[in-house]
């Protein structure tokens, strides 16, 4: 049909009544999206105009903003055309910073910027380049959730464009309190509709976005426990679960959580969080949660013995939980078990309950490659100082090693494999190891893309203990005839000594430690030919 001439005509007249009209006419014709493209860009510049110089009359503004907001929804030509009027977007915005008892101007004033900025970039940055503008949806939030549903879903559409372009440091900490308050409600009523739970979303999700709201609930047992019982009904949403884990994992490894909650009978926050551990849960996003912070708390031997005396089950109930999972997101939690294998008196138990299995899982994991890091600090937790390294839990961390392209879960395998390789030492066992074919090879190759690296990126430690096993395996005769078997490779890593003793600060420097260490695998290579002279080399910097 087409947008009314008559109305396009009365809107530039002078009478209050006839501009009324025509703007009338227009709001109807423009829910047309045909009408919508035909709109002459001097329409919209004019309906801005009558809206500024309506200062004092509230129901004409109302008219316009509506008017505007239909103009330019999924429109694209017409947002470009509004981007030109800063006069009038800034006043609009003003709206919703002036305090006023206004629910229809609010209303509007909220629905136009979201239809100006939504899936339009130009009009998202000009949204969230307004440093006042956060403050201003706080406040809208606050007076009016109560009072419209609609004008809040339009504000939290709005705040999760701040999220989407990572713009959240204007909010301040009073939007968490109320969002905390509504999701809260939304709790007690237990909708069906996902939709319904948008407050604990955006709850969520600026939570994770700035440091200053974590550390209110890291410091704060009451906001905390109110956010447990939320996460613990909306954790199990799709658009809310991944940021709920996110969250409570954060708040959990803050330094001040640790205070917050202790590991104790008489810790009502710590029982409930126990509490939600069960082998036979539905609920695994629920259980890893719940996981993630107490390995947060779980961070020494003394802290750990004290959480297994209270429920001396743990182990195998997140075990029985995680059986057979391998989503990246739940997978989180073993975090848990990562930290209690570090216990000595555990590993066993660990190793005892499928800890093999979940390795290998965890080592699969593509999505995240701190996930594959989790199997891999396991593994080397638990073929460190036993008396019998599982050999199929080496086999698991030489074949990550191999096929991981992450450098830092390669260095986590490297110090398995050389955990593995002490272990075998200290009783006696490495004769028995039937991976020294392959862990030779891997250690000497995982040392030199250490050292081939810039030496900001050594980890002094890893390379001194990794030297260390290669010095081990040289005194061995299946050793030393693994290492003679590949020239190349031995050689390369050899002449890294030079670089090596480069970067040697001091006498108590661990880089000291390691030209040693090379030193000595060259002293046990001489008498071959085609690595005396590099052999040589590298015993004159361990002695020089």
């Amino acid at each position: 049909m087409g947008v009314d001439k008559g109305d396009l005509g009365k809107i530039n007249g002078e009478g209050l009544e006839e501009v009324t009209e025509g703007l009338e006419g227009l709001l109807v014709s423009l829910r047309s999206p045909e009408n919508r493209e035909e709109m002459e860009e001097e329409t919209i510049h004019r309906i801005g105009q009558v809206y500024l110089q309506a200062e004092q009359d509230r129901d004409l503004r109302v008219l316009c903003a509506r008017t505007v907001a239909n103009a330019v929804a999924d429109c694209e030509r017409n947002r470009a055309v509004l981007l030109e009027d800063q006069e009038f977007l800034a006043e609009v915005g003003r709206t919703l910073l002036a305090g006023e008892d206004d629910v229809r101007g609010v209303n509007v004033a909220l629905t136009l910027l979201f239809n100006f900025s939504n899936d339009y970039e130009p009009g998202t940055k000009l949204l969230t380049d307004n440093a006042q503008l956060p403050s201003g949806l706080s406040r809208t939030i606050s007076v009016y959730h109560k009072s419209d549903e609609f004008l809040l879903h339009v504000a939290l559409n709005l705040v999760e464009l701040y999220l989407e372009q990572g713009a959240t440091q204007g909010f301040p900490e009073a939007i968490i309190d109320i969002l905390l308050e509504i999701s809260s409600q939304v709790v007690e009523a237990d909708p069906q509709d996902e939709d319904d739970w948008q407050p604990a979303l955006v709850l969520m999700r600026l939570i994770e976005s700035d440091e200053k709201f974590e550390k209110e609930f890291a410091v704060n047992r009451k906001k905390f426990a109110t956010l447990l019982e939320v996460g613990k009904r909306t954790i199990r949403l799709d658009s809310v679960g991944q940021h709920a884990l996110a969250v409570v994992g954060n708040i959990s490894s803050r330094e001040e959580f640790s205070e917050l909650v202790k590991i104790s009978p008489s810790d009502d926050i710590y029982v409930y969080i126990q509490n939600i551990i069960q082998p036979d849960t539905t609920n695994l996003m629920l259980v890893s949660a719940a996981c993630c912070i107490l390995g947060n708390l779980a961070i020494d031997a003394e802290r750990v013995r004290c959480m297994m005396d209270l429920k001396p089950d743990l182990v195998q109930c997140v075990m029985r939980a995680y059986e057979g999972c391998t989503n990246a997101f739940q997978l989180q939690g073993t975090h848990l078990l990562k930290n209690i294998s570090a216990t000595p008196q555990y590993k066993s138990l660990i190793l005892d309950n499928g800890a093999v299995d979940l390795i290998r899982r965890l080592c699969n994991v593509k999505l995240f490659f701190s996930i594959r890091r989790l199997g891999a600090q396991m593994a080397r937790n638990l073929l460190r100082d036993v008396s019998n390294p599982n050999e199929e839990l080496l086999e698991v961390v030489l074949h990550t090693f191999k096929t991981d392209d992450n450098d830092m879960v390669k260095v986590d395998c490297l110090q398995a494999t050389v955990a593995a390789i002490e272990s075998l030492a200290t009783s006696n066992r490495l004769d028995q190891c039937q991976h020294l074919p392959t862990i030779v090879p891997s250690l000497v190759k995982g040392m030199t893309g250490i050292l081939s690296a810039s030496p900001d990126h050594w980890n002094g430690v890893t390379l001194l203990k990794t030297s260390k096993a290669l010095g081990i395996l040289s005194t061995q005769p299946q050793g030393q005839e693994l290492l003679l078997r590949s020239p190349t490779e031995i050689t390369d890593l050899l002449q890294l000594s030079d670089k090596v003793k480069a970067q040697v600060k001091s006498p108590q420097d661990t880089l000291l430690g390691v030209v040693k260490n090379l030193g000595f695998i060259a002293s046990k290579l001489t008498h071959d030919p085609a690595l005396h002279d590099v052999a040589q080399s590298a015993i004159r910097n361990a002695t020089n």
